[in-house]
């Protein structure tokens, strides 16, 4: 399988240790290791070398220190659509009856021994033509994902899908978990390259001009043609651009651990707790503290009597919220730009 790996993300909810020049795809808090470097060494396992990183100029060399062999960076930031139609038309010139895997660089998996099964199962399930998504059980109601409604069953583990879901409100994501036929779409996909290129041009019409010139420079490798299909290029998710419209859509059900860590409050579901609740990384002292993320990598912290609270501190800002405010923090971040 060609492994490709989105890595051009800003991970602007990890303000302030994710920052333009370092997101959070290179952080390593979690243990020692960046999770752009995780995900390269999951898929080592089964793409070897065959591995390639999408990101941006200005993360290029970043990323080189990553020890990643292969990389494209995109001349603008254009959502996943664009990123995955140059995974197709550029890394898969040449090599359209191959299977081709999308993996964001910022994702916890645990159980990795199942991922590689279920990725095999996915692969399997691609040579039929079937662009396969892994779906997600979901634990709680979550409404900063999309989800995916099962269909038939197409063999265990593996069904057609029926619906794609956008992030749903809280009544409505409890009412998916309750139901048991829905599932967490992880963002993680695997396809014949012929059968994506082919989706391309029939579903994603709003990205005709700019796959015109993808395809140009997949011929030439002119920096030229590239920018111009960035520049004419609407930005669009994936899901939207091709898998909400697609035909021949597979789901394979994720049954290993996963999550996005799409903010702070992430370092609850992936870290161990105190006998208060609390999260404490770095040198911090929390005294009457109860329920609460306590980190740093600059200077000392010392915290008193709060509760529920997030409080982040590193050379490059510092972040105080409670926990109900932590989803505004990208508007507020975008509203400070």
């Amino acid at each position: 399988m060609i492994s490709v790996i989105i890595a051009g993300g800003k991970g602007e909810r990890f303000w302030p240790m994710s920052t333009p020049e370092n997101p959070k795809q290179f952080l390593t808090i979690w243990n020692g290791k960046s999770m752009l470097e995780e995900t390269m060494e999951r898929l080592s396992h089964i793409s070897g070398k065959d591995q390639w990183i999408i990101t941006t100029e200005s993360l290029k060399e970043r990323t080189s220190q990553c020890h990643a062999e292969h990389i494209i960076c995109e001349p603008y930031g254009r959502n996943t659509a664009m990123a995955v139609a140059l995974a197709v038309f550029y890394i898969g010139r040449n090599r359209s009856d191959e299977i081709m895997g999308i993996f964001p660089a910022d994702h916890i998996i645990r159980e990795t021994d199942i991922f590689q099964k279920r990725l095999e199962e996915a692969i399997e399930t691609a040579k039929k033509d079937y662009i396969v998504v892994f779906g997600i059980e979901p634990t709680r109601p979550e409404t900063g994902y999309g989800y995916i409604e099962a269909g038939k069953n197409i063999k265990d583990g593996c069904f057609d899908v029926e619906m794609f879901r956008e992030k749903p409100d809280r009544i409505t994501a409890e009412s998916f978990l309750k139901s048991g036929n829905f599932f967490w779409n992880s963002g993680m996909f695997v396809f014949k390259v012929s059968c994506m290129r082919e989706a391309f041009r029939k579903y994603a019409v709003e990205l005709h001009e700019s796959i015109s010139y993808l395809e140009d420079y997949a011929g030439t490798d002119n920096l030229e043609f590239l920018k111009k299909a960035y520049e004419k290029a609407k930005s669009l998710p994936v899901d939207i651009a091709i898998m909400e419209r697609a035909k021949k859509i597979a789901c394979v059900k994720g049954d290993f651990f996963w999550d996005d860590v799409g903010s702070w409050m992430a370092l609850r579901r992936l870290m161990n707790k105190d006998e208060n609740s609390n999260i404490v990384l770095g040198d911090c002292k929390v005294e009457g503290v109860k329920n609460s993320i306590i980190v740093s990598d600059r200077d000392k912290v010392i915290a008193m009597g709060l509760e529920n609270i997030i409080l982040i501190q590193s050379r490059d800002g510092t972040l105080i919220t409670s926990f109900d405010k932590i989803d505004n923090l990208k508007e507020v971040m975008n509203k400070k730009k």
